[in-house]
Formats: structure tokens, sequence, C-alpha cells
């Protein structure tokens, strides 16, 4: 079972952001899509796009709003 909540800082978004894209199958979107806006309230948008577009080349369905 994933835990976002204790995603407050870069490090653990980042190490659990690998974690996710190992599992199988895959979490759905709704997970990819709450790290990636908790990634973006923190500031760190080159890191949600990276994120992004890994997250593209893996065929998750993204949610436009995660960033806004």
């Amino acid at each position: 079972m994933l835990s976002l909540s204790h995603i407050h800082n870069l490090d653990n978004a980042r190490r659990l952001f690998d974690e996710m894209v190992r599992m199988s199958p895959l979490p759905g979107a709704v997970a990819f899509n709450k790290l990636l806006r908790g990634v973006v309230k923190m500031e760190h948008y080159s890191l949600a796009l990276s994120m992004f577009d890994e997250m593209r080349e893996m065929h998750v369905q993204q949610m436009t709003a995660a960033l806004t």
C-alpha cells in the first residue's frame, strides 16, 4: 500500500516515484498524480516535469490538473 502522506521533501517524493515505477502492476493514475501534485506544491517544477515525462513514457494517464 502506498502512503503519500509522508511526502514532505524532495528526496521522499523521488524515492516514492522510483518505487512506484518498479511496481507491477503500476499504481493507477490517481496515485501518480497525487505525488506529482505534491512535487508541484513544493515548487520543484523541473522535477515535476521530469516525472510527468516519465509517466507519459510509461503510458500512465495524467490528469492535467496535477500540473496546475
